[in-house]
């Protein structure tokens, strides 16, 4: 697997978990008439590992893409 593929790899898979606590809070509150301090309360309340993981992953995908990049040079 060359740098570049590896690094969009990482930023896809960053996005997709960044978006994991959006598409679970709508799931759970779906049909059912919370208010927005409670969706936020849920959110809160998924989101931060997933969070973290991204950010380290969309890091990681950005090195590999600049170190492809260095490489080609």
């Amino acid at each position: 697997m060359s740098n570049r593929t590896a690094g969009v790899a990482f930023i896809g898979l960053a996005v997709f978990i960044f978006a994991i606590p959006y598409f679970t809070t709508a799931i759970w509150v779906s049909g059912v008439g919370v208010s927005l301090q409670v969706f936020d309360e849920l959110f809160l309340g998924i989101c931060i590992v997933p969070m973290i993981v991204s950010v380290f992953m969309f890091g990681g995908g950005i090195f590999y893409l600049i170190r492809a990049e260095k490489s080609d040079l």
